[in-house]
């Protein structure tokens, strides 16, 4: 059976799933989201000393991807992928038992995923780093798997590719990783061959090689500040126009602070001069003295960029901080008066610190990430979220004051979260060495009047397909079917808008082009037309 096919097939299964769960009354905002193993958690062991997930997607059927390491005594470190179904249970089709850890250096070397995403056909993308051929150096590594968890061998042989930047005793590491339009695959780090680091970004085309077209070798290195240890990539986005940017932290020169750094690439890897004149930003988060480090990415609708991390004073601790960039890399006023805004989360001294940022359908910017929640002594940490207007003011609709924590009793961490159907946060991190991921209410959005999805199907003639079934499926599985009446046109009514949907024609006597059709319900969809193909000696239910 086709991918898609079991796609769709599993949506009728969770739509039934799911029903059940929102038969509940409504739970709070910032608040665990019990249709999710119960209880809103899960923790997952992989059998190592230390096993931590770094980061998490959302599939488009609803299953989570959480992607890490986990380390074995006397083995070594591996990359680690758990995927679980949308109501929290682990994927028995991935991997063994929703599971999956790949080796990727030699011997017992340290093998770490810190970034995932997922590409339109299924297949899963992590990004990392592992231990070169030496032994004494790290590589960027990359890792693609087939939709149900093996290593996909069209991916540079083996599915597993590395690729060194600096010389033999070089620590390159791919933060983050970022999927092109055209599915080039994009990750971004650093690259530290001892005398400090620099910003480090790769391109590699679908089959695992290098893109040559790529500043020539596919990779590129740039120096940010003029501090001595260097520039820290930590995350990439890919703008609208094929434009990359990376974000992260640079030293200052007189080595007191640290502070937010940017660059933005052309499509070719050259630096855009478009972007503050040189390609490259830096930004005092706090004062000159203070330790601002910039986690995550993200890019708007209107092209804006927003950077989100931390800004550490050392005396009075660490707490969660944005800055939004207008298009020319300019800091954007219309943001908190000054571009930047920095938000004190939990009652404790030390740190809140912001590990994610996402974007709701609505435009507001959720950061995620975590807090200590004691006054004095060593403190335990606190799942933290943090919900902003456009603006850049804490929106006191969520929880009453902008932001929630959630403790779970221990040292609990984010370290990725994703968008869920729109209306939840899916978020991955670490507890007592085992994987954490929890998936959290983001409160009632302001939604829009519900929208209309319609179209037409037709057989490659042009004639109208009559009694054709046309199944709409939404981000959580619901569906829904109608038919095509005399002159191959259905309609869908009252669709949820802010989200993304699926669109499947099914029939015994035709195929479909396209197969299955995504479409976005921002507002009243009239086009999403089929054409089917007559199957030889079947039957169909057209008239």
């Amino acid at each position: 059976m086709s991918f898609m096919k079991r796609f769709f097939c599993s949506c009728l299964t969770v739509a039934v799933i799911l029903t059940a769960c929102f038969s509940a009354a409504a739970q709070s905002e910032g608040t665990l989201d019990v249709s999710f193993n119960t209880t809103g958690v899960r923790y997952e062991d992989f059998g190592g000393a230390d096993d931590k997930a770094m980061a998490v997607a959302v599939q488009l059927d609803g299953k989570i991807v959480s992607v890490g390491s986990s380390e074995v005594s006397g083995s070594g470190i591996d990359f680690a992928v758990v995927r679980y179904n949308s109501d929290g249970t682990l994927d028995s089709s991935f991997g063994t038992g929703g599971k999956v850890t790949t080796a990727i250096g030699p011997g017992t070397s340290s093998d770490i995923a810190y970034s995932v995403v997922i590409q339109s056909d299924g297949k899963i993308v992590v990004a990392g780093s592992a231990a070169g051929i030496s032994g004494t150096e790290t590589d960027f590594a990359i890792v693609r798997y087939n939709a149900n968890g093996t290593l996909d061998t069209s991916f540079g042989g083996t599915g597993k590719v590395t690729t060194p930047f600096g010389v033999a005793t070089s620590a390159d590491v791919a933060n983050s990783v970022a999927l092109q339009a055209d599915g080039n695959i994009v990750p971004a780090g650093y690259a530290d061959d001892g005398s400090g680091a620099d910003f480090a970004i790769a391109r590699y085309n679908t089959n695992g090689s290098l893109d040559a077209s790529f500043d020539t070798d596919g990779k590129t290195t740039t120096a940010i500040g003029a501090g001595t240890l260097g520039d820290f990539a930590q995350a990439v986005a890919i703008q609208s126009d094929g434009k990359i940017v990376a974000a992260g932290w640079t030293e200052a020169a007189s080595g007191l602070s640290i502070d937010f750094a940017l660059a933005r690439y052309n499509t070719n890897g050259s630096l855009d001069a478009t972007f503050d004149g040189d390609g490259k930003v830096i930004t005092t988060v706090g004062s000159s003295t203070t330790f601002d480090l910039a986690n995550a990415v993200l890019v708007q609708a209107d092209g804006k960029i927003v950077a989100g991390g931390f800004s550490d004073s050392l005396s009075s601790g660490a707490d969660f901080a944005l800055v939004r960039y207008n298009t020319n890399g300019s800091l954007d006023t219309s943001f908190d008066t000054d571009g930047i805004v920095i938000t004190a989360i939990g009652p404790g001294t030390y740190f809140d610190i912001a590990k994610a940022i996402v974007l709701q359908p609505d435009g507001k910017i959720i950061a995620a990430g975590y807090t200590d929640d004691l006054l004095v002594g060593f403190p335990s940490t606190d799942l933290a979220l943090a919900r902003y207007n456009v603006d850049g003011s804490l929106d006191t609709s969520f929880n009453a004051d902008g932001k929630a924590t959630i403790d779970l009793g221990g040292t609990e961490i984010i370290n990725g979260a994703a968008i869920y159907a729109g209306n939840r946060i899916v978020v991955a991190g670490s507890s007592a060495s085992n994987f954490l991921t929890a998936r959290i209410w983001i409160a009632t959005l302001v939604t829009a009047a519900p929208v209309t999805v319609s179209g037409r199907i037709t057989d490659e003639r042009g004639r109208a397909l009559k009694g054709v079934s046309v199944t709409l499926t939404d981000q959580d599985g619901v569906s829904s079917v109608a038919s095509t009446n005399g002159f191959g046109y259905y309609r869908f009514t009252r669709v949820e808008s802010g989200g993304t949907h699926f669109l499947h024609a099914t029939d015994r006597g035709y195929t479909f082009a396209p197969p299955v059709r995504i479409v976005d319900t921002k507002s009243d969809v009239s086009d999403a037309d089929f054409v089917g193909t007559k199957q030889k000696g079947k039957p169909n239910s057209t008239r």
